[in-house]
């Protein structure tokens, strides 16, 4: 009754459509995917009067817009990057030709700048600074007043850095540090008593009231100046007796150059001469080893990676922090501790990393104290607090604080009822979190996910609060950063929350089985809706001085829109690819199914073009764990696919194309996906106008291990197509992964594919769930693809597959791409392997005529 129902309205649409507006449509060729773009929301101004966004073609053609978001109107600039609002007054961009391209908003003149190779603008948007060669092959910096059209050039430059806060830059100009106050009329202060050098990597204090630098002499060097005190520190080694010998300072995330917040110490990397060990033509593996041969060459005891060190320029100290024994090392939000460890501590053992011990260390005073001994290496696991109070950890099901002045632990979710593991995580080995968001100021709250809902709990343990309602409403509610102190950040070797006001709105996105958005919370009201849909909501930007917001929306039959939303009335501010409606094109829904075990599932259906339900379509299906939340995605049609496969290509060509969803079962990863992906095909071919004889299947890396044991399983597919996946878990188990340079087996044991255990203790799960081991019962042809240069699943598990497959004399193509790792890259192969994989899904699910590589013998 349903499905007739449905054939109906179809059907009525379809009438309606024909007697209304008469429209011709003509189907999609692979000529007419060229007329395709992608758009990419870039910025919104301060007051949200305008946006920007880019149009991009695979052709190169790409062209970034600006548009008002009242009137409309709008300005073009071709081939624009990295642009940015001036207030409300300009836009500033460049272009493929070194230009920079000032645009006035208000009359739309344009003034053009040639050979700029960097710009930044002030915070308030009055300066404009920017970077241009000269004749002579050197740089000027030219600091323009936008407000009043004047202009400074400061000569012979190599780098700068602007300050917000300070309001002021400091650059290099003919080797001598400069100081510009942008405050006091671009007063310029030439510091005489800095060494004659190229300066860079400069690095501000967070109040700009200091900034750090590396400059040569005779060697790279380090020096601090101090703004208001006129005050220049060098770095002078020699000093120090403790300073290590035979290194040179090290730049790199690990080593960021860095000062605390009070200016008195500087942070950065020292890495020994000639660090990295020569190979001596002859490898020794031990299996004693902490770590395999190739990643102990790597690391050379440690000796090849850099080491985090501290200066205190007024005090004159200097101590290192980091070493061979600990070369790790994450820094507390004051600036007071190291938090260091050594990840090969715990090793050997088999899964990807070993449990960590972690070290608290005084940097006055090199005070060390263990305060975890084998905790997760799971970077959302463990961090400290942004003021430095506290470090934040996982363990035994709950988040706990270490208070580092009073040095106790708190549990801070022992009376919690909800979890805060990840519900739907399906992989063997410890279960993932669902994260912490951030921290309030002074540290006097933290945010924490469950798997619906955002919590804030208060750190010294009194109370915590849930700020959303998700579990009852099945929503789930994650935070939206909006602003540079809210985002997640590189601490050294690990990784810093971000930091949130209360006082300010936050914006939380949300998703739920159907729909998607935003929403602000605020102290006083709660929480209000932003946008909540059926579409696909995201890339929200929101203004800096009020609540305006820019997102797009699109669905599998609605291109992208831009729209804008202020005072609750949404607008649209452009449609992207307005040429698909003189195309025939599908639809898309969320389909419900139950597998076996009476576990209730989703999956995307999208439907194919000018579709009659009348009539017996082909369809493929393409699997990898959970795709269902791709049924409101927008694809556009595109040879150039990096796994050969698109959805649009195939319903453009008369297909519909089944994204189901797949949960596993531990130590049945193969079973489950038979279980899953066939249940979900009974489903569409119970209710839809599918033609049981004309189904295929695809999956690429673990969905191409999938793919490879459902078709060893049934018969119920007509061709199948595999990329880069496992075909023998014994061998795959006793390989390297040679992307991390560790054994392999960690993503059976402990990941992925969810075994569980070694061979050693259960071979009968992984010969049961080795592909290779049923390859006797293919009977459906198959299409192997590989990379030959994958380093994650090496491409001899595709050869093996086909060597099985030609000594049973079984229908077989494997297409190897030299150069190639686990996804293809290269454009002329991406539309290779497009073209194959249609020709040959062409060939067997719609007998279209068969491709000349399809025959024997013929290369």
């Amino acid at each position: 009754m349903k499905k007739t129902i449905f054939y109906a309205v179809v059907l009525f649409l379809i009438m309606i459509g024909k007697s209304t507006s008469q429209i011709v449509r003509k189907p999609v060729t692979e000529e007419d995917y060229k007329l395709w773009s992608t758009v990419e929301p870039e910025q919104i101004s301060d007051f949200g009067n305008w946006v920007s966004y880019s149009v991009a073609y695979e052709s190169g053609q790409d062209t970034l817009f600006v548009r008002h978001t009242k009137t409309l109107k709008t300005y073009s600039i071709p081939l624009g990057t990295n642009g940015q609002f001036a207030s409300e007054k300009y836009f500033i961009c460049q272009n493929d030709k070194g230009q920079l391209i000032t645009t006035q908003l208000a009359n739309g003149k344009v003034q053009k700048t040639e050979k700029v190779t960097a710009y930044k603008i002030s915070q308030e948007g009055n300066f404009l600074m920017f970077m241009v060669n000269t004749k002579d092959e050197k740089q000027d910096l030219i600091i323009k007043n936008v407000k009043e059209n004047q202009q400074k050039t400061i000569t012979n430059v190599t780098n700068f850095s602007y300050n917000a806060t300070a309001k002021a830059l400091i650059c290099d100009s003919n080797k001598k540090l400069t100081i510009i106050n942008l405050d006091k009329s671009s007063n310029t202060k030439v510091i005489e008593e800095s060494i004659e050098s190229n300066y860079s990597d400069f690095a501000w204090q967070k109040n700009g009231e200091s900034v750090a630098f590396l400059y040569n002499n005779k060697g790279i060097t380090l020096g601090q100046y101090k703004v208001k005190e006129n005050k220049l520190f060098n770095l002078n080694p020699s000093l120090f007796k403790d300073f290590p010998k035979d290194t040179g300072i090290y730049n790199s995330s690990f080593t960021a150059l860095t000062i605390s917040d009070d200016g008195s110490k500087i942070f950065f990397g020292l890495k020994e001469s000639n660090a990295e060990k020569i190979p001596t033509g002859i490898q020794i593996w031990n299996t004693a080893d902490q770590a395999l041969y190739p990643y102990l060459q790597i690391i050379n005891n440690w000796k090849a990676v850099p080491k985090l060190a501290v200066w205190f320029p007024q005090a004159s100290k200097f101590k290192m922090l980091t070493n061979d024994k600990f070369p790790f090392a994450m820094v507390t939000g004051d600036y007071q501790y190291i938090l260091k460890y050594n990840p090969l501590t715990n090793d050997p053992q088999f899964d990807y990393n070993a449990p960590i011990d972690f070290y608290l260390t005084n940097i006055e005073t090199g005070q060390t104290k263990v305060i975890l001994t084998k905790q997760s290496a799971d970077a959302d696991k463990i961090m400290v607090s942004s003021a430095g109070k506290y470090i934040a950890f996982f363990k035994d099901k709950n988040w706990w604080l270490y208070d580092i002045k009073k040095e106790v632990y708190r549990n801070l979710t022992k009376v919690s009822t909800v979890s805060f593991e990840r519900e739907d995580y399906d992989r063997a080995g410890e279960i993932e979190v669902c994260g912490l968001a951030g921290w309030t100021e002074k540290d006097e709250e933290v945010l924490i996910y469950d798997n619906h809902d955002i919590w804030l709990f208060k750190t010294d343990g009194s109370n915590s609060k849930r700020l959303t309602n998700g579990v009852n409403e099945k929503i789930k509610y994650r935070i939206v950063p909006q602003n540079e102190a809210n985002k997640v950040a590189i601490n050294f070797s690990w990784m810093n929350k971000g930091t949130f006001k209360l006082s300010d709105n936050l914006v939380f996105q949300a998703k739920s089985n159907g729909k998607s958005g935003y929403f602000k919370w605020q102290q006083s009201n709660g929480i209000t809706e932003i946008v909540w849909s059926p579409n696909r909501i995201n890339n929200s930007k929101f203004a800096n001085k009020n609540d305006i917001c820019f997102y797009t929306s699109e669905n599998y039959n609605s291109p992208p829109q831009l729209i804008v939303k202020r005072n609750n009335k949404a607008n649209i501010i452009f449609k992207s690819n307005t040429q698909q409606e003189k195309f025939q094109w599908g639809f898309s829904k969320l389909i419900t199914y139950a597998n076996s075990k009476d576990e209730v599932l989703n999956g995307a259906l999208f439907y194919p073009a000018n579709y009659n339900p009348e009539k017996k379509y082909p369809m493929v299906v393409q699997i990898y764990e959970r795709l269902s939340d791709y049924y409101n995605k927008y694809f556009n049609p595109t040879v150039q696919n990096s796994t050969g496969f698109n959805v649009s290509n195939f319903t453009s060509q008369g297909y519909f194309v089944l994204l189901p969803d797949i949960v596993k079962e531990q130590g049945k990863p193969g079973a489950s996906a038979v279980d899953c992906v066939v249940s979900a095909v009974k489903e569409v071919v119970r209710n839809e106008s599918v033609d049981p004889k004309k189904i295929g299947l695809i999956g690429h890396s673990f969905g191409g291990y999938e793919t490879n044991f459902i078709v060893t399983q049934t018969n119920k597919f007509a061709a199948v197509v595999s990329g880069a996946g496992e075909s023998d878990m014994i061998s795959n188990y006793f390989a390297v992964a040679w992307n991390v340079s560790k054994p392999n087996g960690f993503r059976h044991e402990f990941q992925q594919t969810n075994i569980g255990v070694s061979p050693f203790e259960n071979n009968e799960a992984y010969i049961k769930n080795s592909p290779l081991t049923f390859v006797s019962q293919i009977e459906t042809p198959l299409l192997l693809w590989s990379g030959v240069e994958d380093k994650q699943v090496h491409y001899f598990q595709s050869l093996e597959f086909h060597l099985a497959l030609r000594r049973l004399q079984k229908p077989n193509i494997l297409v190897l791409y030299e150069n190639e790792k686990h996804t293809i890259v290269k454009k002329e192969n991406q539309v290779d392997l497009t073209h194959r994989v249609q020709q040959w899904f062409d060939f067997y699910l719609k007998e279209e005529s068969k491709p000349d590589w399809l025959t024997a013998d013929k290369l």
